[in-house]
């Protein structure tokens, strides 16, 4: 009686239907839109920066980034009042800001890679305060 009971496949677990369909879900969300879209297909920068003051973003600094060792330095482009740049390089940077009217600004940001190999882009919003003429 108990021979009865059990389903057909149970015997060859590779035959059993409901067994065979995990390994097809499991195929089918590797390749799911939302993990598609996760991933980008192009080179990503490194750094995008925005710089502003008390006044406003300001879209005429001078932004530069220098790798740890100063063996590399790019001066970032400006895209619609955002710096960018560094493109696919990941590491540790001093990055200087400088704008006429305001003081120098220096930060240390790491550029990392994401889960597909990518630059992880470091998005930072920079403050410059202004100079304030000897009295």
């Amino acid at each position: 009686m108990l021979a009865a009971m059990r389903r057909p496949f149970a015997r060859h677990r590779f035959l059993d239907p409901l067994h065979a369909t995990i390994p097809l879900a499991i195929i089918s969300s590797a390749c799911a839109p939302e993990f598609e879209e996760a991933c980008s297909s192009s080179p990503q920068p490194g750094f995008e920066l925005t710089v502003t003051s008390a006044l406003g973003d300001i879209c005429d600094a001078q932004v530069t980034a220098y790798g740890v060792d100063d063996a590399f330095a790019e001066t970032l482009k400006t895209e619609d009042c955002k710096y960018v740049g560094v493109t696919e390089r990941p590491g540790a940077y001093r990055v200087v800001i400088s704008a006429r009217g305001y003081q120098p600004e220096v930060l240390f940001p790491s550029v990392g890679e994401d889960a597909c190999g990518w630059v992880d882009t470091k998005r930072l919003f920079i403050l410059l305060t202004p100079d304030v003429p000897p009295a």
